[in-house]
């Protein structure tokens, strides 16, 4: 867990986004807004969907986003490693068959979609987001064991969740 310091709120719109995407990781939650500028729940969505609406932030999920860059053409597929919103999409989850064989190296394809174990319930076994695949299998609480976390960059990837927390690292 990171300490946090909290400075005045920014009076600007760039300045608070910029006070936001500060103190958040890749990706940007309610409740990263609540804390970054000091408001209520109602005011952070509304910030965060005027920020969308200005095309500054891109919806990944309900309630989260991801920054744009400023030199970024498209708003296709904004973030550099798509492993960081299993957590956040898909709670207790991990990213396993074809897609942990290729990270491990241990096989010579490539494959566009990524694999994940979840003990969300899920309606359908794909799920898109931003051209991007995830392609989702059911299991259950007990059946999830033995797995450990990985970095991505900035990003924790494969542990569960903190209890109350959209991005299931802080």
């Amino acid at each position: 867990m990171t300490d946090r310091v909290h400075h005045p709120v920014p009076s600007g719109p760039r300045a608070r986004l910029a006070a936001v995407l500060s103190q958040a990781d890749q990706l940007v939650s309610v409740d990263d807004v609540m804390t970054a500028l000091s408001v209520d729940r109602k005011t952070a969505s509304k910030t965060l969907a005027r920020w969308h609406a200005q095309r500054w932030l891109q919806r990944v999920g309900h309630g989260l986003y991801t920054a744009i860059p400023l030199d970024s053409r498209a708003t296709e597929q904004v973030l550099e490693d798509p492993w960081v919103l299993v957590p956040s999409l898909f709670g207790t989850a991990y990213v396993g068959g074809w897609t942990a064989a290729e990270h491990w190296d241990l096989t010579e394809q490539l494959f566009r979609d990524i694999f994940v174990f979840t003990t969300k319930a899920i309606r359908a076994r794909k799920h898109d987001v931003h051209g991007i695949t995830f392609v989702l299998q059911h299991i259950q609480p007990k059946a999830f064991f033995g797995t450990r976390s990985i970095w991505r960059g900035q990003a924790r990837v494969g542990r569960r969740p903190s209890p109350g927390s959209a991005k299931g690292r802080r």
